[in-house]
C-alpha cells in the first residue's frame, strides 16, 4: 500500500494473486490519509466530525485501516473490555445529533480475504450476501440488524461486536 496526497495505490501481494484473489491492484482517492497517526489523532480528523458531516451534510465515513496484525485496529474501532472504541462513540454522537428524527439501525459485518461474510450482530447467521446494484454498488443482504435509540444500546451492540469478532 502506497499513499501519495489523497490517493492510496493498494498492491495485491504475489501470493494472494497466485491464489485467484480478485483484483491484482486499485487507487483510491480519499478526502483523508494518515500515516501512523496516534489515536487521539485519528478520532479529531477523523471521528469528531462524523456524525455532524453525516447529520448536517449527508456525508458518510468509511475508515479503512492497514498494518501489522498486532496493532489494535479493531479494539479502536469497536472497543474491548478495557472501553468503548471510536465507532461507539460516533454512533452516539450521532444519535445524540438526530434524536426523534429517525430510526437507527446497526448491521456489522467483515469480509475475510477469500470473501467469506461473517455477521458481527449475529455469529450465527450465514444467510447474509454481498450484491451488486449498478446504481447503489456493492452491499450487503440479510444481515443482522439492532434498532438503537439509546447511548446503552450502541454499548450494547459494540460489546456483541467484540464477542463475536474473537470467535
Amino acid at each position: 500500500m502506497r499513499v501519495d496526497g489523497n490517493t492510496v495505490q493498494l498492491h495485491c501481494p504475489q501470493p494472494l494473486r497466485g491464489a485467484g484473489f480478485a483484483v491484482a491492484g486499485a487507487l483510491f482517492d480519499v478526502d483523508v490519509a494518515l500515516d501512523g497517526p496516534d489515536a487521539s489523532t485519528l478520532f479529531r480528523k477523523l471521528c469528531a466530525t462524523a456524525a455532524p458531516n453525516f447529520t448536517y451534510e449527508r456525508k458518510n465515513m468509511v475508515a479503512f485501516s492497514y498494518g501489522v496484525r498486532s496493532s489494535p485496529k479493531r479494539q479502536l474501532m469497536y472497543g474491548s473490555a478495557a472501553g468503548e472504541g471510536y465507532a461507539a462513540r460516533v454512533i452516539t454522537e450521532f444519535i445524540r445529533l438526530g434524536a426523534k428524527k429517525g430510526i437507527f439501525a446497526l448491521s456489522c459485518h467483515v469480509i475475510g480475504s477469500t470473501e467469506h461474510r461473517a455477521d458481527l450482530l449475529d455469529a450465527d447467521n450465514e444467510l447474509g450476501v454481498i450484491v451488486g446494484s449498478p446504481k447503489e454498488g456493492p452491499r450487503v443482504r440479510m444481515a443482522a440488524r439492532i434498532l438503537v435509540s439509546l447511548a446503552g444500546d450502541v454499548r450494547g451492540a459494540m460489546d456483541t461486536i467484540a464477542k463475536n469478532y474473537e470467535k
